[in-house]
């Protein structure tokens, strides 16, 4: 600051913490909310005349009420945030704003695929357009839900066998072996079918 002039003026800034948990925040909306203060009142009363409180700018973006506000690519995000909870709710949003989600480029896809936290990477479905790459989301989460009801049906029938398997009489270590050979399992993972659905 040495060469800071009377005449010179500093550009303002705005700080904003972006939260996009599913659950609403419940955090302090200050500096002073996020501080460390003494057990003392008395000395507490004497530090905040000194410290100066901030207000926290938060952008809670998955508990946004008036998403018709943002005229950015931003609405359509959010509008997705606050369906992520509900595979199927999730999916008739996209499909609603269909010619959105059916041209997204590289960096927004990204974006939404960090946001929705998926645990499984999403199948990107690229197709060139007017020269440039885009991304097809609704085909992606299509693919995604399918995955996930193909395997419930998957799990289901393997819970069906164990459950069977035990109720014959078939020693745990027999069912192993039975189920690795009828789904195709290493030892391992056959191993870990029947541990999640033996009952002791």
């Amino acid at each position: 600051m040495s060469q800071f002039r009377k005449a010179d003026k500093l550009v303002p800034v705005i700080t904003l913490v972006f939260y996009y948990h599913p659950d609403a925040w419940d955090g302090s909306l200050d500096l002073h909310g996020i501080l460390r203060w003494s057990d003392d009142e008395a000395k507490n009363k004497i530090l905040q005349k000194y410290v100066s409180n901030y207000r926290i700018n938060l952008v809670d973006a998955g508990n946004i009420k008036e998403l018709e506000n943002f005229h950015t690519d931003l609405q359509e995000i959010f509008g997705m945030l606050q369906c992520r909870q509900n595979k199927v709710q999730l999916l008739n949003y996209v499909k609603s704003k269909e010619q959105y989600f059916r041209h997204l480029d590289e960096e927004t896809y990204q974006v939404l695929q960090e946001f929705l936290q998926s645990e499984r990477i999403l199948k990107q479905e690229i197709k060139k357009e007017e020269g440039e790459e885009q991304i097809d989301m609704c085909k992606a989460l299509e693919d995604l839900y399918q995955d996930g009801i193909e395997q419930g049906i998957e799990s289901g029938i393997e819970r069906g066998a164990v459950e069977t398997y035990q109720e014959m009489g078939v020693s745990k270590e027999e069912v192993v072996e039975r189920i690795q050979n009828r789904f195709s399992l290493l030892t391992k993972e056959a191993e870990a079918v029947v541990e999640k659905y033996w009952k002791e």
